[in-house]
This record gives structure tokens, C-alpha cells and sequence, in this order.
């Protein structure tokens, strides 16, 4: 890694990590692929200890060698993307910060906070930015926040995991888990998907009328949006699950109940009209078959109704019941693929159902990370207390992780200004922890975040 102090001589280092050799691969990513081409995420692991970064700096040039899409580059090929594993390399940037670790996991709420480096996803569309951002700020009480940005079309959350326990491995000196990077993701999934599942894309063909309006009230919806952090104990979210799953007459599981808690309270504080369908990505690997290692997109969309009349617990045996059946009855990849196909030289005017805000927002996009392994790493023996998204970018839209030192839920929820009010009230904390009791003890770093739900 090379670099040198910025000019105002804050301490700031940025550099370059290279394995040291290309694999040789390029990866024709899949027509799915392009509807993430203008995103990026970006991830936050915070840690108690402070962190030595020359051997971060070396286990992550090792394990970009093992996972070698995130040091390659994009390129458009005809009509096709690609993603050259040429090893150009991620950047790392390590920076001091006048903030504690507690103010600084207060931070991932914040949409512009400098714990994550920015990316352009357009740049690195046109093949020039790196497809892996990394940010290593050594806060003011000795701990660390690690902050991780990649482009969407290398992988979604578990293909960064992947990334993050080779490099953990690395570090570690153990064995890296399998990482599968195909050439050719387009056919890779022909062969695996079966012929049943939905037929319902997630997307649709705007008329061309609509197309700048309903972009106009996304951009308005972005400048709008709060993010609230929320955080259930593991023992308030067991009563949730007995009380709805007597009610609703089936065993349910942690995540179900959570989710239908949550969009019950969001509508009870939302002025109407509320969504009426629930988008919730769900990741396939395992469904089908796969190793997890596989490094793409691999996630289909489950789409769950949603009414206003429907009591929380019947919501939670809905999520149930949709992901009981999901490959026979809501797996839509291939939907997506011939949709895709058809409209592929009208991409702009194929817009995602869960950003469809005109007339109204129809969709709450639901997420978790729960199953991802986000604090299956170790650096120097040291795991991370905590690990967020940082920032979600529309109202009704919510994503579930494991709480701090893996205990718990931490819910990350995009909403307006307004409602973000509500919710930090006291009726708004109330509704939210209706099954907290007073006895229950919370993590430490839980009572010390500021604006914590």
C-alpha cells in the first residue's frame, strides 16, 4: 500500500491494496447485475481495541488474491458488464477521529459521515474507481471503526462476508473460507434455477412520461429520509415471538416477528396512505444449493401483502408461510431475467417496485443481514462490538442485524423527518418496546449511543 499525508496534513493516508498478481478471470456478471449498477454499500464493524493496521493492510492484499472480484475493475462490453479481476486494487484510507466508539456507531445513521469512504458508482461503471473502498478511523478512546464500501455489482452482503472472513483469515493465520468467483454468472444460474417460482419480476416499464417524475420524487425522498437506530434485546423479541406465534397459531422465528412488529408500529406513527406490500430480498445460495462462498448477486425478491388491516401477528405468519414456500412459489429470478431481456435497451425506464413512489409508495422494503456472519471475523483475536449499514436511503424501508456483541437486534429504519420525531417520543419508544420489561439488562454500548431507539 502506498500514500502519503493529504495537504492539510490531518494524518490521512490513502493507498492502493494489491494482491500482487491477477487471476486472469473476467466475470461477465449477470443481466440482474445492471439494476444495481449505479448502487454501492457500505458497512461499518466497530471495535473496542485499537487495530494494527500493517497487518490489515497485508491479510486484505491476501485476501483480495482469494476473492479477487473486489480488486478488478467494471467494463462495458457490447451490451454486456464485466468485471475484469485484473488487480488494480482497493483503496484503504486510515484517518483519526475526534469521536468515541459510542458516538461513532451513532454515526452510521448519519447519511454523509466520514467513517466510510465514498464512491461514485458511475465512475466505477465506466471502469475507472476501485470496486472496494476501505476506511480504517481510530477513534478518540482507542477503539476502531472499520468501514467497508464496495459496488453492488461485485456482490451483495454475503459476498462481502466472504471477502471479510478471508481476510480474517488471513490475519488470523487460519484456513479462508471457499469463495467462488464464476465467469459466467448468467449461465451459472441458468443451470441452478429451477423451472417453478414467481413470475413476477420486481420491476416495470414506465411510461416514458413518467420516468423523470418518478426520479424527481426519489431524489426528493432521498433529501428527506431520516435513519433511526433501534435496538431489541434478545429477551423483549422471545416475548414478541410467544405472544404472536400463540396468536397466530404457529411456531414463528425471531426475524419474523421482528419485522411485522416493526412495519405495525411504523404505520401506527406514518400518516396514510401506508405500503401495502412488503419487498423483502432473500438470499438463495443455500435454497439452491450452493456453496456460500459464491461471490454475485444472489439474492430474489419476495413480495408479501401487506393490508393495513392486517393484525402484526398474521403479517409475521404471512413472512412465514412466503419463505416456507419461497423457491416454489416467490423465487423470481428468472422473471427478472426475461424481463430484463425484453427491455434491456430501455433500462432507464425499468424502474424497481420497491422504489415506485408515484402515485404512492406501494412497497416497505424489508431486510436482514441476520444469517450473513457479520461478526464472523476477528482481527488480532479483537471481534467487532457492532457492525450497521451505514445509512438507509428511503422512508419504509428496514434492515435487521445481530445487536451489539452479537446479542440482540439492531434495526437500522429509513423514515421521514416527521415520523423519526414521533417515533423518538416518549408513545413512539413505548410502542416500540412494548415488551421490554424493566429488568431486562442492556449492553453496555447500547445505553451509551446517543438517539438510540
Amino acid at each position: 500500500m502506498s500514500g502519503s499525508p493529504r495537504p492539510d496534513g490531518s494524518g490521512t493516508y490513502t493507498g492502493a491494496v494489491r494482491a500482487g498478481h491477477a487471476s486472469g478471470k473476467v466475470v461477465r456478471c449477470a443481466l440482474a447485475d445492471l439494476r444495481v449498477v449505479e448502487s454501492s454499500v457500505s458497512v461499518l464493524f466497530y471495535f473496542d481495541r485499537a487495530l494494527d493496521e500493517a497487518p490489515l493492510r497485508e491479510g486484505l492484499a491476501r485476501a483480495l488474491a482469494h476473492v479477487p472480484a473486489f480488486a478488478g475493475r467494471l467494463r462495458r462490453r457490447d451490451d454486456a458488464l464485466e468485471i475484469v479481476c485484473d488487480d488494480s486494487g482497493a483503496t484503504m484510507t486510515t484517518a483519526d477521529s475526534g469521536l468515541d466508539l459510542a458516538q461513532a456507531v451513532a454515526e452510521a445513521a448519519v447519511a454523509e459521515t466520514d467513517l466510510v469512504e465514498r464512491m461514485d458508482p458511475s465512475a466505477a461503471w465506466s471502469g475507472g474507481d476501485p470496486l472496494l473502498k476501505v476506511r480504517l478511523t481510530r477513534l478518540s478512546d482507542g477503539g476502531t471503526a472499520l468501514g467497508c464500501t464496495w459496488h453492488h455489482a461485485v456482490g451483495d452482503i454475503r459476498s462481502l462476508m466472504t471477502l471479510m472472513r478471508a481476510w480474517s483469515a488471513s490475519v488470523e493465520g487460519s484456513t479462508p473460507p471457499e469463495a467462488l468467483v464464476v465467469e459466467d454468472r448468467e449461465g451459472y444460474l441458468d443451470d441452478v434455477l429451477p423451472p417453478t417460482g414467481s413470475r413476477q419480476p420486481g420491476y416495470r416499464l414506465l411510461p416514458p412520461a413518467d420516468v423523470e417524475q418518478q426520479w424527481a420524487a426519489a431524489y426528493r425522498a432521498l433529501q428527506e429520509s431520516r435513519n433511526l437506530q433501534i435496538y431489541f434485546s434478545h429477551a423483549e423479541v422471545s416475548r414478541l415471538r410467544r405472544r404472536l406465534s400463540d396468536a397466530a397459531g404457529r411456531e414463528l422465528s425471531l426475524t419474523n416477528v421482528l419485522h411485522a412488529h416493526l412495519i405495525d408500529v411504523l404505520r401506527r406513527f406514518h400518516d396514510e396512505p401506508h405500503p401495502d406490500q412488503l419487498l423483502m430480498p432473500v438470499d438463495v445460495r443455500h435454497r439452491l444449493g450452493l456453496p456460500s462462498g459464491v461471490v454475485g448477486n444472489l439474492t430474489g425478491d419476495m413480495f408479501v401483502p401487506c393490508p393495513p388491516d392486517r393484525a402484526p401477528e398474521a403479517v409475521a405468519a404471512d413472512i412465514r408461510a412466503a419463505l416456507d414456500d419461497f423457491v416454489g412459489s416467490h423465487l423470481n429470478l428468472r422473471a427478472l431475467h426475461d424481463f430484463l431481456v425484453e427491455h434491456r435497451t430501455r433500462m432507464k425506464e425499468c424502474l424497481q417496485v420497491g422504489l415506485e413512489l408515484l402515485p404512492r409508495q406501494k412497497y416497505a422494503v424489508v431486510n436482514s443481514w441476520t444469517g450473513a456472519g457479520l461478526y464472523d471475523i476477528s482481527f488480532g483475536t479483537h471481534r467487532p462490538v457492532c457492525v450497521s449499514q451505514s445509512s438507509l436511503p428511503f422512508p419504509w424501508m428496514v434492515l435487521v442485524t445481530e445487536g451489539f456483541d452479537r446479542t440482540g437486534y439492531l434495526c437500522t429504519v429509513g423514515v421521514a423527518a416527521d415520523v423519526a420525531e414521533r417515533l423518538a417520543s416518549e408513545d413512539g419508544r413505548a410502542a416500540l418496546h412494548r415488551f421490554r420489561e424493566p429488568g431486562d439488562v442492556l449492553p453496555d454500548l447500547a445505553g451509551a449511543v446517543a438517539n438510540l431507539l
